[in-house]
């Protein structure tokens, strides 16, 4: 069988990863070590992307603010209204961030 190349680059997959776990269990209970198991990555490329765990954690909030405010932008723009009609397949606010998301997201549904 054929995986799918992941093209992200490593610090975007840690930082995935890291979402992932911390959306999951909090960000408190989330070791390094979980992080870089679960982004198969040494210890010692999340010191070098980011210092260490609490960079990483800066790193993941503003990930999610940047797309959150990039989403909310949208939805607030010219065509946002035709974003949020139910004719068009949205009943709830969540509904049509989650139309804008990729199955695949790091960010929690």
């Amino acid at each position: 069988m054929r995986t799918i190349r992941d093209d992200r680059t490593t610090r975007a997959v840690i930082r995935d990863e890291a979402l992932r776990l911390f959306a999951a269990h909090g960000p408190e209970a989330v070791t390094v070590r979980q992080i870089v198991s679960a982004a198969s990555v040494s210890p010692g490329l999340v010191v070098h992307y980011f210092e260490w765990k609490e960079g990483l954690r800066q790193e993941v909030d503003q990930y999610v603010l940047d797309v959150f405010e990039a989403m909310l932008g949208e939805l607030t723009g010219e065509n946002g209204a035709e974003l949020l009609d139910p004719g068009a397949g949205a009943s709830s606010l969540s509904e049509a961030f989650a139309r804008h998301l990729p199955d695949d997201s790091p960010l929690p549904g």
